[in-house]
């Protein structure tokens, strides 16, 4: 799974793959962006829909040595929805209602053991429901853990400290 790195984040090299993993294997998704807390406002977000808005909350790191660090972190996917059909036994839109779910089960079998080459396998670990009765949305939040090493070069000491020559005699 080899690719070109075009950021040195590690977090905006990962959010770029998937959106590219969603946009290729989720065509349905009319909509991919960094999770801003759009779906927070008073307002609708005015974004195609669905939508999947991406973030990562939560990175806990540890020294491997050195400059050295292994990291675990979460990827958070809000799935944004704005069908409101119904889903009761008697409803005759009850497939459609049913939908989102099917949806949701493609992303997440999009990215569940998926894995560029920096960084582990996701691995889904949750998923929760949001009803935004005052905006029209449902959110499904789908979220992923993920581990990944960082080797950053050592600072260069002779630059950063000069050291006398010490002659002895």
């Amino acid at each position: 799974n080899k690719h070109q790195h075009t950021m040195n984040s590690i977090f905006a090299q990962l959010f770029l793959d998937i959106q590219q993993r969603i946009a290729a294997e989720c065509p349905d998704i009319k909509w991919i962006d960094q999770d801003l807390g759009q779906d927070q406002s008073d307002m609708r977000p005015p974004v195609a829909y669905p939508a999947v808005l991406i973030d990562f909350p939560q990175a806990d790191f540890d020294c491997l040595g050195g400059t050295a660090q292994s990291a675990e972190f979460t990827v958070q996917l809000k799935l944004l929805l704005d069908s409101w059909a119904s889903a009761s036994s008697v409803s005759p839109n009850r497939e459609e209602a049913l939908q989102a779910y099917e949806l949701e089960e493609k992303l997440i079998s999009a990215l569940h053991g998926w894995h560029p080459d920096y960084c582990r396998k996701l691995i889904r670990s949750s998923v929760a429901s949001e009803n935004r009765n005052d905006i029209n949305l449902r959110i499904r939040t789908i979220t992923f853990t993920t581990a990944a090493e960082f080797y950053p070069p050592a600072p260069d000491t002779a630059t950063a400290t000069a050291q006398p020559e010490i002659s002895i005699g």
